[in-house]
């Protein structure tokens, strides 16, 4: 997108800028990206980490660099890293790491982003825990990479703005002890910060000594672009729609198909039929409950859509794992067939039981149903979609 990639020479260039006046004055310095949700922070930060280690055509690679990313949540570490791992070429699992408790160096990586969130900095935690297997507490880690990589160490707060305004102390703290510095912790030399919103961010870098550049992303060329919609028009119908059973009523359609066309097949080659299963996997029960599912809805979703079954049909895998005196066989199926009694499934030989065409086994159950190959040249066992016969030449 133009946006993104006006938006990224931007950063490039308040960067170099900054990592100069840096070398040059030793002045503290601040970059920061605003862009609204939707606009692609992650995929510009993902090609601005490139350029940074791997430099172009235009910009020289600087593989001594460290970067530092914080956020105060771990999902969203993991969640940014898994976007990177799957939106560059070049940024690999070794140049995207995530400092565990155990991490213990002198300094942080060279030409290495590492996650860090911040409850991984409060001060019980084993990082900051001295031990007599600990070498560094991060403190000293984080002070040794300021001391030697200078305006190659960049600090980035992802979502910026939770940090500086975060009501939980100990973690305000943290993150202004990164920016500002302390009698024990060095300030970083460069600070990337990343939100939708950086008020709050750019209200504590003001307060500090640090040059401060932005990079702003309008949300009108957002919108222009296509990423975000000015509106948004949600259509309805009036009449009650099984939301609940939607998918397993396009599941059950496709079995239907897929029996059709086995069906149709078999004629026109003069094959043996084959009857294909059908698997609805359930949830496990608890209690007295044989299925925290709704198996009433789940059957009459198959009914309704089928037309009806006959009840012998189908057979289930209730009770598996519990205990063995209680009986499995003729458990009442719930629904549309009213008291009538499943049968349980059998186990390998289900292929030969040419009536039971639906199967519910329980998540936890034993594998009643061989899926994925054909146990049996009559009857195909498997999901809905496959396997499917060879096509017909006409």
């Amino acid at each position: 997108m133009d946006l993104q990639s006006k938006a990224l020479e931007a950063l490039v260039a308040d960067l170099a800028d900054a990592r100069t006046e840096y070398r040059n004055r030793q002045r503290l310095q601040s970059v920061s990206l605003s862009a609204p949700t939707g606009s692609g922070k992650t995929v510009m930060a993902t090609a601005l980490v490139e350029r940074i280690l791997d430099g172009d055509a235009d910009h020289a690679p600087a593989p001594q660099s460290s970067l530092l990313w914080l956020t105060d949540q771990p999902e969203l570490n993991e969640q940014t890293r898994q976007k990177m791992l799957a939106g560059s070429t070049t940024l690999g699992p070794s140049r995207l790491t995530t400092i565990e408790s155990s991490f213990d160096e002198r300094v942080l990586p060279a030409g290495v982003v590492s996650f860090l969130n911040i409850q991984k900095l409060s001060s019980t935690a084993g990082l900051l825990t001295a031990s007599e297997e600990r070498r560094y507490l991060f403190w000293e880690t984080f002070n040794n990479t300021v001391s030697e990589r200078g305006a190659d160490f960049y600090l980035v707060l992802d979502e910026a703005h939770r940090g500086m305004r975060d009501t939980r102390a100990e973690r305000k703290i943290i993150v202004q002890r990164l920016v500002l510095g302390d009698g024990t912790v060095s300030p970083v030399p460069l600070v990337l910060g990343l939100s939708a919103t950086l008020e709050r961010f750019q209200q504590v870098i003001g307060s500090t000594s640090r040059t401060m550049r932005a990079v702003t992303v309008p949300v009108d060329d957002v919108r222009a672009s296509g990423l975000l919609k000015e509106k948004i028009i949600l259509w309805h119908p009036k009449e009650r729609q099984p939301s609940s059973t939607t998918l397993l009523r396009a599941a059950v359609q496709d079995w239907l198909d897929y029996d059709q066309r086995w069906r149709t097949y078999s004629a026109e080659n003069e094959g043996s039929d084959v009857l294909p299963v059908l698997v609805i996997q359930v949830e496990d029960g608890s209690g007295n409950r044989t299925s925290n599912t709704g198996l009433a809805e789940v059957l009459t979703a198959v009914e309704e859509v089928t037309g009806g079954l006959d009840p012998a049909a189908y057979c289930h895998a209730f009770d598996t794992g519990r205990s063995p005196g209680r009986r499995t066989e003729g458990r009442s199926l719930p629904g549309p067939l009213g008291d009538q009694r499943g049968p349980r499934c059998p186990g390998r030989p289900v292929q030969k039981q040419p009536q039971h065409r639906v199967g519910l086994p329980p998540r936890r159950g034993d594998v009643v149903l061989p899926l994925g190959h054909r146990p049996h040249p009559h009857r195909a066992v498997g999901r809905p979609h496959g396997p499917y016969p060879p096509r017909s030449s006409h």
